[in-house]
């Protein structure tokens, strides 16, 4: 799926961008969205090696649920998370600190001594 928004959002782009925003070598995962008809050859880039050059296809788009690459959501514009999309989980036991409650109890002791019942 990385690839994948990667293409879908800077089309046409090479193998190797892909490569490079990822980190990790992602032949394997552009054959799969290939096969898929996902994305397709878009050319090839006037550049050494004359690289292959990827774009999504209408396959995609009806995947997905998108009348054009306008509908795409937008990416954020700022290094900053948004808050919104921090809590994952809904987690009601988190504050604004983002400290649960769980952190404002007493911890219970352990002990290694056995008990009355034991």
């Amino acid at each position: 799926m990385e690839s994948l928004a990667i293409i879908a959002y800077q089309q046409p782009v090479t193998r190797i961008d892909i490569d490079e925003v990822r980190g990790v070598q992602s032949s394997g995962s552009l054959q799969t969205l290939v096969t898929r008809q996902l994305v397709a050859e878009a050319g090839r880039k006037d550049a050494p090696g004359r690289p292959i050059m990827y774009r999504t296809t209408e396959v995609f788009l009806d995947y997905f649920g998108l009348g054009s690459l306008d509908d795409l959501p937008p990416l954020p514009t700022s290094g900053t998370p948004d808050p919104e999309t921090l809590d994952l989980f809904g987690r009601a036991d988190i504050d604004d600190e983002g400290v649960g409650d769980a952190l404002d109890t007493e911890p219970t002791p352990l002990t290694t001594e056995p008990t009355e019942d034991e």
